[in-house]
């Protein structure tokens, strides 16, 4: 069922009103310029170590419901959804691509026709030659790595193999989610498990499986009015009309790239699950999942794409990897060890992040990196907050955004206290750090893209704009 729909009778009107205006309004429909994202070396390096855009939730063709349940026809790949597939990831240069299909469908084929391998692609070989991965060469010379994995109850990103040569077997493994699961997918596959869609799971089970990670965002969650209202505690149907401005807009005046804007709100359900888990010692990486299938709502925008192609739901938001090396393991290493920013990318690009911890001597030695732990605390610290604008610049015009830091700690009574506030660059002496687990939520006012949104109070409103992993300070 569509989730833009429902029961409601009157729902069920006005969408069959909002395809009468549609077709009308796809007369006039114009091909705007294809918008993707800024190339991640722009970012630059940190001490040894740079960025890479990485997606941690993707549904490929393989999955039961990918282009409107047409992923697979006769049980073969459907070219245009695979072909929309790589134009997303090529335009909105994703480094790295783990792929999470459901696993009654991806199950049931051999491990390497889930690379989607074309010619002129080049296969990523694992340990004895084996092929794990598939390194797509796009248009522009960016290059984008591919690799399997599945969403049951688990998430698995990055298998470099089956579990099993039975389907049936591998089936039933897939789609399990208790400890003995995940120890096995992890010993098989050599998958990392992560939790999927934490909206809907318990504190009780996120603490007895004890997962690598958890998704602290889904953007599927937020277009599905079930989950909204009964997991997220939002309206199931909150602002359809941003929809419908986009939708009927014979005369171009909104820019369908930013119509996400309208439709954020943050359910702090995820924040408050994961810092339950922190403060009982369970320092699960959050990660932002986007859960994308193209199965939303198929009908064109007035840019002339789909309001959930894939190129549009995944330059929304991104997960920053910092990494030393770009090889899976690298990048999976990197994940667990809490190396990852989460960014509303659709507001910009962060240029300068930079989160760490410096001692209060004389030297000012870096002692802890994102994700680190700190197990015995100096009598001070310095923590150095990023000081960050955003790419691409727009129009030269453009009023600068508004932009301000927050560092939060969590206690181990999972409450959040924001102890400082900066605006641009900061190092903030910490005199005696309590014990706890200090993160960044970066916010923004995006009045640099005032052209761009579909109301100029939008430009005014504050949005989140980056959460880093936390820095750990004690046992």
């Amino acid at each position: 069922m569509n989730p833009w729909l429902g029961k409601n009778e009157l729902l069920k009107h006005l969408h069959w009103w909002c395809i009468i205006f549609a077709v009308c309004a796809s007369c006039t429909q114009k091909q705007t310029p294809i918008l993707g994202l800024v190339q991640t070396e722009r970012l630059g390096t940190t001490r040894s170590h740079h960025f890479l855009r990485v997606l941690t939730h993707f549904h490929s063709p393989y999955s039961y419901d990918a282009c409107d349940d047409n992923g697979l026809i006769r049980w073969d790949v459907n070219q245009k959804c695979l072909d929309d597939v790589r134009e997303a990831i090529c335009v909105d240069h994703e480094d790295v691509v783990f792929a999470t299909d459901h696993p009654n469908n991806m199950a049931r084929y051999p491990y390497e026709s889930l690379l989607m391998h074309r010619e002129g692609d080049e296969w990523i070989l694992g340990t004895g030659g084996k092929k794990v991965g598939n390194r797509i060469h796009c248009p522009d010379g960016y290059t984008s790595d591919w690799y399997p994995g599945m969403e049951g109850r688990l998430l698995a990103l990055g298998m470099q193999s089956h579990s099993s040569e039975s389907q049936d077997e591998r089936i039933n493994l897939y789609n399990g989610e208790d400890l003995r699961t995940k120890a096995e997918i992890e010993q098989k596959t050599h998958g990392l498990i992560a939790i999927p869609h934490t909206e809907s799971r318990t504190l009780e089970y996120l603490e007895k499986i004890r997962p690598a990670a958890i998704e602290i965002y889904n953007f599927h969650a937020y277009m599905d009015p079930k989950i909204l209202k009964t997991y997220l505690h939002l309206s199931p149907f909150h602002n359809p009309f941003a929809v419908l401005k986009y939708l009927i807009d014979p005369f171009h005046f909104y820019d369908a790239n930013y119509m996400f804007e309208d439709l954020g709100e943050m359910s702090p359900v995820y924040f408050q699950k994961w810092d339950a888990l922190q403060a009982k010692g369970i320092l699960a990486t959050g990660l932002a999942g986007a859960d994308s299938h193209e199965t939303i709502f198929k009908l064109k925008m007035s840019d002339g794409q789909r309001l959930d192609h894939h190129r549009r739901t995944i330059r929304f938001f991104s997960n920053f990897v910092l990494t030393e090396k770009n090889d899976e393991d690298s990048v999976k290493a990197a994940i667990v060890h809490g190396r990852v920013y989460f960014v509303i990318e659709s507001l910009g690009t962060p240029l300068g992040l930079d989160f760490y911890v410096k001692s209060a001597d004389a030297q000012a030695k870096i002692i802890a990196e994102m994700g680190d732990q700190i197990k015995e605390s100096p009598q001070s610290m310095i923590f150095h907050l990023p000081s960050l604008f955003p790419a691409p610049e727009l129009d030269q015009d453009a009023a600068s955004p508004e932009i301000w830091a927050e560092l939060i700690r969590v206690d181990d009574q999972a409450k959040e206290t924001v102890v400082m506030q900066s605006q641009g660059a900061a190092e903030f002496i910490y005199p005696n750090p309590s014990p706890g687990h200090y993160r960044v939520q970066v916010w923004m006012k995006p009045r640099h893209l005032k052209n761009h949104l579909s109301s100029s109070d939008l430009a005014e409103k504050p949005f989140i704009w980056v959460i880093s992993n936390p820095i750990h300070i004690g046992p």
